[in-house]
């Protein structure tokens, strides 16, 4: 019995004292809980005692009393030199194993003699409590322990979705282990966390080095200590530029691309070997790494170049610089003040010197010779005349050296059809969102059904020359912003424009049969205008239409279908190609969501952006798409599908003098004519096409309206259909009037959200539309839908792929953004993934709207990414802040010179917002920053700006 009390009680005491261990016994954190606890040391070093609990009951030591370490502390307060701790002293006597002492000494030791530690000033280090100051020291350049063990993720944000893949978790979430008391009793983790640990990427170690390395300010400011003197000397412009010449290196390209074989520079400055890796030496330093005597291991070290390395053959290879001068852009080395000779110390110099003029001479001997062999067909060596005047500022060659040479300038211009005809089913398309590739496919698949010879081609990818060739061409257009092309049409729609514009001795496509169809949003004033400009420029060749032209509205959908029938029936009737019949398709049953089968997506939040008293209203939306299947990348838009306006409803059906009951029929089925207006057809919408139909269906007198385009503007402005239907009342039967209109389009919102930041959900950012005009209340039909949707209410949604507006993909690469109002919402997305990726490159916004005490959109989130580096350049116009009306395009040109420093240095410039004003007067403004700070004539900065469109570098997403 005695026995059994004992054990009892021996079990008692256990439990109890484990339960004490996990309960801060000596109140420590009862003070080291609090915020804001600080202290100066003895050399005035602004040090933080505040722990946070969360962090220390998760971390490894989460249940070891505070007294278990710091067994120098015996009252309190206490003088803080007793905080200090010697793990070695308390516990890790034996640890880790082979009977070594786990101790900082050995580190601190190896830091001191490194390049990193021989500072030896105040505050760098103190018994190696050094990494516990809230900053870096403004006066010292060496980094304190903090700068690269600071509290991180065990699993950062951007790799989380790697991690569950990579260990399937099927029906747990990482916090069902990682917090909590499991976690704390349990497993543990670390406060202090290495970032180059090895579930790390290489690049996420290297920028640990490039924080401060990619700082040229600072690097120019730090002192180099002289091995032989121990005097400090000023930094050469190799240091300061090691970052940028290691990012032209084959090692850095590597990594950026997500190859890990490329080297980071913990590998070469730190390579893996007995001891710590904490001493990188000077690349001059006996000892050092990357000591030329010391290279051939450590470029040979295991997973790298191995025996390769190591041969004395190879040698040679060993010489290759990875910071050589010759990699760092001439502008960068005359920016920071450095003498431009610094960079021909390279002995990539001497190779250009030899080799240069032999390739020259090789260069103009083939060029000779390719002359005199095709002197029939030739072309410039440097491009066609134009290319020459414009992009070169050359002066045209003299008619008498083209004659000579049997060339002609390079215009636009076609050869008359002649000898083999390509009688393919040609189908030419122009896409900006997709919607008409698709309509293309569509025709395309249909063909290929019907097994017709048949060609699908991208309008960008096409040789102007070979429309000559054709026979057959069926042309697929969108059209952009005020009336312009899609940017893949732009070029082939440039040429014919301009061969269409000149007169010809006789027609250029006299055997071309073609037929256009062309989509578009008929609420835009130049509805369709790229279908009517193809199907112009192709007639004034003499081609011959062979089907009227379509101009689609946004339900496309049904003509499309028809047109397609016709293309086909209209080709085997011409070509003489009768094909095969196809036998009936089967339409699969829609299985996912999409445009014609929404998703009803759950509000999760929504709320107004805009502080008291500003005139505007912009809702920030969260939808979740949990289960739906739906994605999408930064970039893309999501389109929403409205119902209209109640009260609008009923006072349509006032006016007309309808009651609402009467039965309607829309593509096949019957439905009352109050829900046909609610939640089918546009019955807002004023515009040309309806007023036409409109004027046909009733003998409204509307002729001289819409023979005058100036009194037709006046009257669309600022009026819906019921001002039309009260100022021409119609004598229309309900069945007749809904034919008139078409369906309630869905509206498309850039996506203002990161998939990888915010899983599961996409978010827009609406400005809510609500005006007085012609005695009559109005609002927008789409914003005041979602404007009323409250969290837990659904919304039918669906994504659209917007190629054309894309990050790129080099995260290396700097990005300019310009989007006041709601032009933001596709660069919050933007930097929310370039967070979330690590993308190096900088970022740099202009934003924009009416007063910054009201209308800063996000404002917090800016500032916070502002601080910590996301976003390295906000620039601010806020028009009605001062009396000078101050916009987006205004602080461009304050800053032409930086701006067009980074247009130069390969930066990408996107724009969001307003088609008609701004974006045309930031193209504008652009242009003049070129002409003022590139010493450009308007032509050739025009030019620039194509040649960046073309490249991607110049991306607009206007409306």
């Amino acid at each position: 019995m005695v026995q059994l009390v004992l054990i009892l009680t021996a079990l008692w005491a256990a439990g109890a004292a484990a339960l004490e261990r996990h309960a801060d016994p000596d109140g420590c954190l009862t003070c080291h809980s609090l915020p804001g606890l600080e202290y100066f040391d003895d050399h005035g070093v602004r040090r933080t005692a505040t722990i946070l609990k969360e962090a220390y009951y998760g971390s490894l030591h989460g249940s070891v009393p505070c007294r278990d370490c710091h067994r120098k502390i015996r009252d309190y307060p206490h003088d803080p030199k007793n905080g200090y701790v010697d793990c070695s002293s308390s516990c890790h006597v034996e640890e880790p194993s082979e009977g070594k002492r786990f101790s900082h000494k050995d580190i601190v030791e190896e830091f001191k003699k490194s390049v990193h530690g021989m500072g030896k000033k105040a505050g760098w280090t103190k018994d190696f409590h050094g990494g516990n100051r809230l900053e870096e020291v403004e006066t010292q350049q060496n980094p304190s322990c903090r700068y690269c063990h600071y509290n991180e993720p065990y699993i950062p944000p951007h790799r989380l979705a790697q991690f569950m893949e990579a260990f399937n978790h099927v029906d747990t979430g990482c916090g069902s282990c990682h917090q909590g008391e499991v976690w704390r009793d349990q497993f543990g983790g670390h406060i202090l966390r290495r970032l180059i640990g090895k579930h790390y990427s290489k690049n996420d170690a290297n920028a640990l080095c490039i924080r401060c390395h990619g700082d040229h300010e600072k690097m120019k400011a730090a002192k180099i200590r002289d091995l032989e003197t121990g005097e400090l000397k000023p930094s050469t412009p190799r240091f300061v530029f090691a970052v940028d010449s290691y990012a032209k290196f084959l090692h850095a390209r590597l990594l950026e691309v997500g190859v890990e074989d490329g080297a980071s520079c913990i590998d070469c400055h730190a390579p893996e070997g007995e001891g710590f890796r904490h001493g990188i030496l000077s690349h001059r330093d006996p000892k050092a790494s990357t000591h030329p005597d010391h290279l051939a291991d450590t470029c040979g070290q295991s997973g790298c170049h191995g025996d390769y390395a190591k041969n004395p053959l190879n040698r040679g290879f060993l010489l290759t610089d990875m910071h050589d001068m010759a990699w760092v852009p001439r502008d960068r080395v005359q920016k920071a003040g450095f003498d431009l000779e610094v960079v021909k110390d390279s002995p990539w110099w001497t190779v250009v010197w030899v080799l240069g003029p032999l390739a020259a001479l090789f260069l103009v001997g083939q060029a000779l010779w390719w002359l005199w062999e095709n002197r029939d067909e030739a072309v410039p060596i440097l491009g066609g005349w134009k290319f020459r005047t414009i992009m070169l500022e050359m002066p045209a060659p003299p008619a008498w050296w083209r004659r000579l040479l049997g060339t002609r300038d390079e215009e636009a211009t076609l050869e008359p059809g002649g000898g083999d005809l390509d009688d393919h089913l040609v189908i030419l398309y122009g896409s900006q969102t997709g919607n008409a590739e698709g309509v293309a496919e569509n025709l395309f698949h249909l063909a290929e059904r019907w097994q017709l010879p048949v060609r699908l081609i991208d309008m960008a990818e096409l040789e102007p020359k070979e429309l000559a060739r054709f026979q057959y061409l069926f042309v697929i257009t969108s059209t952009q912003g005020e009336g312009e092309p899609p940017l893949n049409a732009q070029n082939l729609h440039r040429y014919l424009k301009e061969l269409a514009g000149k007169n010809h001795e006789k027609p250029l496509l006299p055997h071309l049969h073609y037929a256009v169809f062309g989509l578009g949003d008929s609420s835009y004033t130049y509805f369709c205008q790229c279908g009517k400009d193809f199907d112009a420029f192709l007639e004034k060749l003499g081609a011959q239409r062979v089907l009227p032209r379509v101009d689609a509205d946004v339900d496309y959908e049904e003509p499309a279908a028809e047109w397609l029938a016709k293309v086909i029936e209209t080709y085997r009737r011409l070509s003489g190609h009768e094909g095969v019949e196809p036998p009936p398709e089967e339409v699969p049953a829609e299985t996912g969501y999409g445009k014609q089968r929404p998703y009803p997506a759950p509000v999760l939040t929504n709320h107004n952006l805009n502080g008291p008293g500003s005139a505007k209203e912009t809702r920030h939306i969260e939808f979740s798409l949990e289960g739906s299947g739906l994605s999408y990348e930064p970039g893309d838009v999501l389109g929403v599908y409205p119902t209209n306006p109640p009260a609008y409803v009923e006072d349509l059906l006032r006016v007309l003098g309808w009651s609402g009951y009467e039965e309607v029929e829309l593509a096949g089925e019957r439905l009352s004519l109050r829900e046909a207006f609610f939640s089918r057809l546009d019955i807002t919408s004023l515009t040309r096409p309806l007023l036409e139909k409109y004027a046909e269906a009733t003998g409204a007198e509307l002729q001289p309206l819409l023979a005058d385009a100036k009194s037709l503007e006046d009257y669309l402005w600022g009026r819906q259909l019921i001002d039309l239907v009260e100022d021409y009342p119609p004598k229309l039967d309900p069945q007749a009037f809904v034919a008139l209109l078409r369906k309630l389009p869905p509206r498309l919102y850039s996506i203002s959200s990161s998939p990888r930041m915010h899983p599961g959900q996409v978010h827009l950012t609406v400005g809510v539309v609500r005006y007085h005009s012609h005695s009559r209340d109005r609002e927008g039909v789409c914003s005041n839908y979602l404007a009323r949707r409250r969290p837990g209410e659904t919304a039918p949604v669906f994504v659209q792929v917007n190629d054309h507006f894309r990050l790129p993909q080099d995260g290396g690469t700097d990005i300019i953004m310009v989007g006041p109002g709601t032009g933001i919402a596709p660069f919050r997305a933007f930097l929310e993934e370039r967070e979330v990726s690590g993308a190096s490159g900088r970022n740099w916004l202009f934003f924009g709207d009416q007063h910054q005490a009201t209308d800063f959109l996000y404002a917090e989130e800016w500032e916070d990414k502002r601080k910590r580096g996301v976003l390295t350049r906000l620039s601010l116009a806020f028009s009605r802040d001062q009396e000078r009306r101050i916009y987006v395009q205004h602080r461009m040109q304050e800053e032409a010179a930086e701006l067009y420093a980074w247009l130069e240095g390969g930066a990408y410039f996107y724009v969001c917002g307003d088609a008609s004003r701004m974006a045309k007067d930031v193209h504008r403004t652009l242009v003049e920053i070129l002409m003022s700070q590139g010493g450009m004539s308007e032509e050739k900065a025009e030019a620039y700006l194509k040649m960046m469109e073309q490249e991607g570098r110049y991306q607009r997403d206007v409306y």
